[in-house]
Order: C-alpha cells, then sequence, then structure tokens
C-alpha cells in the first residue's frame, strides 16, 4: 500500500493532466452547424457554427469588423474583434464560427472566425 503523501502527489499528478487534457480538447471541438433562422433568443451563450451571405460589411478604425450575415430572410449582426480581420466583401457567402449574445436587446454572434466560402 502507497503512503498517503504519494497517494496525494499521484492524485494530484493526475487531476493536472485531466484538466489539461479537456482545456486541450475545448480548443479544438467546433460547434454543431446553426442554420442562422433557428438562432434565437434561446442561443444566447451558446457557440454556433453557422452560414450566410454578407450583406453588409464595415470595419471600424480599430480593426473590429463589423458584418450583417444574412440567410433565407433572417439576418443577424456579427462582431469580429481582431487585428488580422478576414479579406471578406460584401455578397461573399461566409462561414462564421462564434458566440451568440445580446447587446442593446438585439442579438449578435462574436465571431471566433470567418471563413469565406465562396
Amino acid at each position: 500500500m502507497l503512503p498517503e503523501k504519494a497517494i496525494i502527489k499521484y492524485s494530484l499528478v493526475a487531476s493536472c493532466f485531466g484538466l489539461l487534457g479537456v482545456f486541450l480538447i475545448g480548443l479544438y471541438i467546433e460547434p454543431g452547424f446553426e442554420p442562422l433562422e433557428n438562432i434565437g433568443e434561446g442561443s444566447i451563450g451558446r457557440m454556433v457554427k453557422t452560414q450566410g451571405y454578407i450583406s453588409d460589411l464595415r470595419l471600424s478604425n480599430t480593426s473590429t469588423l463589423f458584418i450583417t450575415l444574412e440567410s433565407q430572410g433572417s439576418k443577424i449582426p456579427v462582431v469580429k474583434f481582431s487585428e488580422n480581420s478576414p479579406a471578406c466583401a460584401k455578397g461573399d457567402f461566409v462561414s462564421v464560427s462564434g458566440e451568440v449574445g445580446s447587446y442593446r436587446g438585439s442579438l449578435q454572434i462574436v465571431a471566433k472566425s470567418i471563413e469565406v466560402l465562396n
């Protein structure tokens, strides 16, 4: 039988490896696809991946990208805070992954990534 100190050390090391593993797995897990028209108030706080056409686009002087994503009559604002904003243009078909939130009472997606698909 192992001494109590050794058991505590092994438990601590195993816990650290477990937490590190969960963290690393979390970095690579992509959210499931969610059609734009299905994103609503119940989606707030959830990570989503959706697609649509850019119907409006603006880049602020602080490198924040603001787009309006549109698909099948549904629209949602998307914000991407990044120094490396993707090269996209109005009319591009894009895939957006990010967290659904609310800003001034309206839904929006805070994008983790934006990928031009066309």
